[in-house]
């Protein structure tokens, strides 16, 4: 997406599903917040792409130190994936949410990321948690619920980094359209892409607060990295619970056969 503000902006047009059929273009749309993108990559996205539905799977604490700007026409729907008020959840344990881990600042989440990677929590498990709690299925049910309600124009979802629930999402949404374990994979890897920098000064922060190398290369991983085994954590998830993702958005998410069919209609060519 031309959209120099946004950064891990793309979209999913282009992707060949394996009926052959591709993703219509300037549809699917999946970005970074929105908090800090100028006012004229937000003319792009409404007047470019037609935008009209935005999906924010942030916390409600994201949304009060980073609100997504309005935007006309838009319609914005907040759709959180981790409930950070249950601070036993291992997802919101990583995302810092103790009162002495103030996430909002790099040091609250190098504090927060530091101590995950001390309790004993297996990380590799972090996105099938989101796909196996409750509070996860409702918002992941609530991406396909408002996607299918949204028949003109472009959706775009986005979390903080646009790269692990927004990442979640669109292999989630791949899936419904089609796409094999290849292409998912690959979507979700492009993410690193835009990283590099980020890992680089994530690296420098823990080095700075005294971190020995190996914790500092943990740590600048879990800040600003990609995960493959997480993901495919929680795809082996859903094929060992439900046989397969697809059957998994089907029984677990409550999306029918004829709306897959819906999606697949409207978004392939």
């Amino acid at each position: 997406i031309a959209t120099p503000t946004l950064n891990n902006a793309r979209e999913l047009g282009g992707y060949v599903m394996q009926d052959g059929r591709a993703i219509r273009h300037g549809r699917l749309l999946r970005s970074v917040q929105l908090a800090d993108a100028a006012p004229e990559d937000l003319r792009v996205l409404r007047e470019q792409y037609d935008l009209r539905l935005v999906l924010d799977m942030r916390a409600d604490d994201d949304l009060v130190r980073a609100p997504d700007p309005e935007i006309p026409g838009v319609r914005w729907v907040h759709d959180p994936i981790i409930d950070f008020s249950l601070w036993q959840d291992p997802a919101a344990k990583l995302q810092g949410h103790q009162e002495e881990m103030d996430r909002s600042t790099p040091e609250g989440q190098l504090k927060a990321i530091a101590y995950f990677l001390t309790s004993g929590i297996d990380a590799e498990r972090m996105y099938a948690h989101y796909l196996q709690s409750e509070f996860g299925q409702a918002g992941f049910r609530l991406f396909f619920r408002e996607i299918l309600n949204c028949p003109e124009g472009a959706v775009l979802w986005h979390c903080f980094t646009g790269k692990d629930r927004t990442g979640i999402g669109a292999g989630l949404l791949l899936e419904a359209l089609g796409a094999d374990w290849d292409t998912i994979l690959a979507d979700y890897e492009l993410s690193a892409l835009f990283f590099t920098e980020r890992i680089r000064w994530a690296e420098d922060l823990a080095r700075g607060a005294g971190y020995e190398e190996e914790m500092v290369q943990k740590i600048a991983g879990l800040m600003a990295g990609i995960h493959v085994n997480f993901l495919r954590h929680a795809w082996d998830y859903m094929t060992d619970t439900c046989g397969s993702p697809l059957s998994y958005i089907r029984q677990v998410l409550g999306i029918t056969p004829e709306e897959i069919e819906i999606l697949r209609d409207r978004y392939l060519e």
